[in-house]
């Protein structure tokens, strides 16, 4: 497939077929599943409950049921995997966006990696395979009015997520906040 294209292009090759968008919960079940199939989960990481994971977590998560309801969180003792489980998944999307199975597609140039089919009509939306949920940010909506011009015309490019790059995946380092110091 294609990197650089127009929204016009990318619409049309969902509704042929071709392509079809996965959303969050989706791709990370799919990345997981993809790292398990290939053999890619590392020996610090327990597959047993990566697998419980994906079957408890991801896969309903993936299917769309209650997804607002659903958080997963990791709780146990310091050494216990928590943080192993949090690479391994992290690893596992960057590697399943290389595939084309897992591409993702953002509005070129957009610094949010912001979804291109926020860009469509209403009209258009509903033609779609799949529930098109949400609104441009103010940013793409003003390069809409004044740049593009039409919604065809949007600029659309493939999107691979990285951690070294900062891209599509957040680091967090945990620190004592700075009043403890003090105390």
């Amino acid at each position: 497939m294609e990197y650089n294209l127009s929204l016009e292009e990318y619409v049309h090759l969902i509704l042929k077929g071709t392509f079809r968008p996965k959303r969050a919960h989706e791709l990370l079940y799919h990345a997981v599943q993809y790292a398990i199939q290939s053999n890619h989960i590392p020996n610090d990481v327990n597959e047993e409950l990566i697998n419980q994971i994906n079957e408890q977590y991801l896969r309903p998560a993936s299917l769309g049921y209650d997804i607002q309801k659903r958080m997963l969180i990791l709780v146990g003792p310091p050494g216990s995997g928590k943080s192993s489980i949090v690479r391994f998944l992290k690893r596992a999307l960057e590697t399943y966006t290389q595939t084309e199975e897992g591409a993702i597609y953002q509005i070129s140039g957009c610094p949010m990696q912001e979804d291109p089919l926020l860009a469509l009509p209403d009209d258009v939306r509903e033609q779609l395979p799949m529930t098109v949920c949400g609104t441009l940010s103010p940013y793409n909506l003003m390069r809409l009015n004044d740049e593009w011009k039409d919604w065809k015309a949007v600029p659309v490019e493939r999107f691979y997520i990285s951690k070294s790059g900062r891209k599509g995946i957040g680091t967090f380092f945990p620190s004592r906040p700075l009043y403890a110091r003090y105390l």
